[in-house]
């Protein structure tokens, strides 16, 4: 695992971009490769779907970020859906190279789950 840490900060991360208000499908037909910024160290993945006043909207996006910024959305607005309901919101992030790639993986699930835990101790 190190040895793919340090790679990654050697050459930089690459992530596959793109952001949609109507599907995976859309975002996924429009996705690019991107290469992240220098501090940002994984890939994301997020669903968004909610109601700002009486509008509803749904964002579907892909991108680079850092962990820090996941577990901070996932606290911020993910957390919404337990008090707002017509809130649902997932978010995945992972290391390595276009691991952004597919709709979300039931992996990227247990690891939301893992790392959802894990703020939830800090």
């Amino acid at each position: 695992m190190a040895d793919l840490e340090l790679e990654i900060l050697w050459r930089g991360l690459k992530c596959y971009q793109c952001s949609s208000t109507k599907d995976w499908d859309e975002c996924e037909d429009i996705q690019i490769e991107v290469k992240c910024d220098e501090e940002e160290d994984q890939c994301f993945k997020v669903f968004f779907k909610g109601k700002k006043g009486h509008i509803q909207s749904e964002t579907y996006s892909k991108g680079c970020t850092t962990n820090e910024k996941c577990k901070q959305f996932n606290e911020e607005w993910c957390k919404m859906k337990e008090f707002s309901p017509g809130v649902n919101c997932e978010v995945t992030w992972c290391t390595g190279d276009k691991c952004n790639a597919a709709a979300l993986p039931i992996v990227s699930a247990i690891i939301l789950i893992a790392c959802a835990c894990l703020a939830f101790l800090y």
